[in-house]
């Protein structure tokens, strides 16, 4: 009998009839792979296989969902599975407790003498000192017998059950201090079996802050990988990655970034910097003049610390890199406080475009007193900062701007007009009605589309 793997139709239909149907598309979502260079690590090469598509069925049912730690949820399904060895009675069964220790102890070999994926039988009998046990670890589907060979099922279960052999090694023993390169951070050996240690330990707090000491950056992805860690653990490794934004390399800038985002939301770290760690926002905003995937990370905390930060985005307006000034604009448009109101407004004046258009949009929370400034701006040098304006103006709708904006439909730029069409159309003001029509008529039909548009808002909402 020759039995092919479930195609993903199959394993759709299967988890349809087995799932109550609140829970289909989310368990799907985590078995199959969001991007095809992941998929070698993905849950999908078990989930084709009946048997183990069944047992992660079960983990989910029962737990409402799948573990986003490989540790956590291989510790699940490995339980699943040998209970149900146990249920067989199949011959070789003993407690789980042993069966890991002694698959444990073949896994950290495998990995620690850097064995290929087969190995030889006899290599195999020497850990597990038990064919009989063998056997059963084969019909639980923790590994696949040959004739004279054995391989775990899957990569991520050889990393499951050698975790266990490094939990009596310690990790100091095994992991070094990173090494950055043009691709960030270098992957070493025991990265995911670290990883998956840190899901099946009582308190994993403990065990990634010994991690930190050694490579910041594996601990980061130990907490990204989905574990409750304790604030206490989390503040001294996002106080050391703020601080790595500072780095003279500037890959090591770009790592520090990307492990940031790593432990998780803005929103998340904002809350954390605020409650243990408010020395550190002047680095943050240090950071806005670094590359540009730096300067986004601190951006999103920076909004997200809210007041807090507000009095150093301000300094930063005066910043002699317009980068950081650019930065620190959208920050402050983004929280939105009164107290920014006037720096912005002097920030429509600044020497660079880019600053000065950033501002204009950064207006929009300050509202109506914004409106006389930004009338200003619509006669900038550059058309991105007046097409700024326009857009800002109308999204504040106030009808102290129509005759501007009406002056701004003869703009020689068509992305002003278009802009001011738009803004036009946003405030509703009636006087706008025959400028938008001559608008109908413009070259490009961008414009004449957002005239028409402005219109038809006006004459409905009229």
């Amino acid at each position: 009998v020759l039995v092919k793997p479930l195609e993903d139709e199959q394993i759709s239909a299967f988890a349809a009839r087995y799932l109550p149907e609140d829970m289909v598309d989310s368990f799907l979502a985590r078995i199959f792979p969001k991007w095809s260079w992941k998929e070698h690590r993905s849950l999908i090469h078990l989930a084709r296989n009946p048997y183990m598509l069944t047992a992660l069925l079960t983990v989910y049912e029962h737990q409402g969902n799948l573990p986003t730690n490989t540790g956590a949820l291989f510790h699940t399904l490995a339980q699943v599975l040998w209970e149900r060895e146990r249920l067989r009675n199949t011959p070789g069964w003993i407690a789980f407790a042993e069966m890991r220790e002694r698959f444990g102890q073949l896994a950290f070999d495998m990995i620690d003498a850097d064995q290929p994926l087969d190995i030889p039988l006899n290599y195999a009998l020497e850990r597990i000192k038990d064919e009989g046990l063998l056997k059963a670890g084969a019909s639980a589907g923790f590994i696949r017998l040959n004739q004279d060979s054995v391989r775990f099922s899957h990569q991520l279960m050889l990393e499951y059950f050698a975790a266990w052999g490094l939990q009596h090694v310690g990790v100091e023993a095994c992991i070094r201090p990173p090494e950055i390169s043009w691709r960030g951070r270098e992957a070493q050996k025991w990265d995911e079996v670290v990883v998956a240690l840190c899901g099946i330990v009582d308190d994993a707090s403990d065990l990634i802050s010994q991690i930190a000491e050694v490579d910041l950056f594996l601990a980061t992805d130990c907490i990204g990988s989905g574990i409750e860690v304790s604030a206490d653990c989390q503040a001294p490794i996002i106080a050391r990655l703020i601080q790595a934004l500072q780095d003279e390399e500037g890959r090591v800038r770009e790592t520090a970034a990307e492990a940031i985002e790593k432990i998780g939301d803005a929103q998340i770290l904002a809350s954390l910097i605020i409650q243990t760690n408010q020395e550190k926002i002047p680095l943050l905003v240090q950071a806005l003049s670094n590359e540009y995937e730096v300067q986004q990370v601190a951006i999103a905390i920076l909004i997200e610390i809210g007041k807090l930060a507000v009095p150093h985005l301000i300094q930063a307006l005066q910043d002699k890199h317009w980068r950081v000034r650019e930065a620190a604009a959208e920050a402050l448009g983004q929280i939105g406080d009164a107290q920014a109101m006037t720096h912005l407004m002097q920030a429509l004046q600044d020497k660079d475009s880019d600053v000065r258009r950033v501002a204009a949009w950064a207006l929009v929370k300050i509202g109506k007193p914004a409106v006389p400034h930004l009338m200003q701006t619509l006669k900038d040098e550059h058309s991105d900062v007046r097409s700024a304006a326009a857009w800002t103006l109308g999204r504040i709708g106030d009808a102290q701007a129509v005759p501007h904006l009406i002056q701004a439909l003869k703009d020689e730029e068509r992305d002003v007009r278009r802009a001011a069409a738009w803004a036009l159309g946003e405030i509703g003001d009636a006087q706008a009605v025959p400028h938008l029509m001559q608008a109908l008529k413009d070259e490009y039909s961008s414009v004449h589309r957002a005239a028409a548009k402005a219109l038809k808002k006006i004459r409905t909402d009229g």
